[in-house]
């Protein structure tokens, strides 16, 4: 737990340095507070951290019955260098997705590439963090691969669509409105934006086009184009959020079972 807590921490202290944020969990961010040289080193640091705790790790020992019957001890070294290795392939995807979304501006995505710009920057970002902090729990716990696989996959599905609620979430909710706004002005291409450009003709695409960038150069009306997605997403954003972690639901259940844990 602690060592996905430190890759976790540290990933959002370099997420607030790189999106400029001010706030974190409703206290100031590390950079603001700290300056970004300390808050960088200090996430950093954290990532290698994690690290390291994953190589100290003791897995329990468990036994399982080979092909000819007979019972072998767990493999416990085999065992931690698969959790490295999933920990330093998730850290590369997320930086690939991260780099995706601080290089895009959401004013600057033709219509047609918005959904599938959007969905591979937050599976690399976010939902591959989430399906991380499972796999490696799953992969501690069983030498099975394949339920370490679909325990993986059904994190991934689960980071995705909380990346989804926390989007649409600030734009539709009172408490965090400050972050939209936040997002409206660094152009972050976000889910939010997803559900509010489906289905715009190519003129109404074009103008909210023109007032996002009107709001990333400081010249535009930031709560005007709240208030407009805030119309397109009252009414189904939560609802697809729902249906999005249902599903992920029923496709595990599909694949294990009736299991007490889901």
């Amino acid at each position: 737990h602690a060592a996905i807590e430190l890759l976790h921490n540290g990933s959002l202290i370099v997420d607030d340095i790189e999106d400029a944020a001010d706030e974190r969990r409703g206290a100031p961010a590390l950079h603001r507070t700290h300056g970004v040289p300390i808050a960088l080193n200090t996430g950093n640091w954290m990532y290698f951290a994690g690290l390291k705790m994953l190589a100290s790790l003791d897995i329990p020992v468990q036994t399982r019955a080979n092909l000819v019957g007979t019972a072998v001890l767990r493999d416990q070294d085999a065992c931690v260098a698969a959790l490295q290795r999933d920990a330093i392939d998730t850290l590369m995807r997320c930086h690939h997705g991260q780099a995706l979304d601080i290089a895009t501006a959401i004013h600057a995505v033709h219509q047609a590439d918005v959904e599938a710009m959007v969905r591979t920057s937050t599976t690399l970002k976010t939902g591959s963090l989430m399906g991380l902090a499972l796999r490696l729990g799953a992969r501690a716990a069983t030498d099975n691969r394949s339920l370490v696989e679909a325990i993986g996959c059904f994190g991934e599905q689960v980071g995705i669509g909380l990346q989804m609620l926390d989007d649409v979430g600030c734009v539709l909710g009172t408490q965090r409105r400050h972050k939209a706004i936040e997002d409206l002005r660094s152009a972050a291409p976000t889910v939010a934006w997803v559900w509010t450009v489906e289905g715009l003709d190519e003129l109404s695409f074009a103008r909210l086009q023109r007032d996002a960038r009107g709001v990333h150069e400081g010249h535009g009306d930031a709560h005007a184009l709240l208030q407009a997605m805030m119309m397109r997403l009252e009414h189904t954003g939560k609802a697809r959020v729902a249906a999005w972690l249902n599903r992920a639901f029923t496709e595990l259940r599909a694949l294990v079972g009736a299991h007490p844990a889901l």
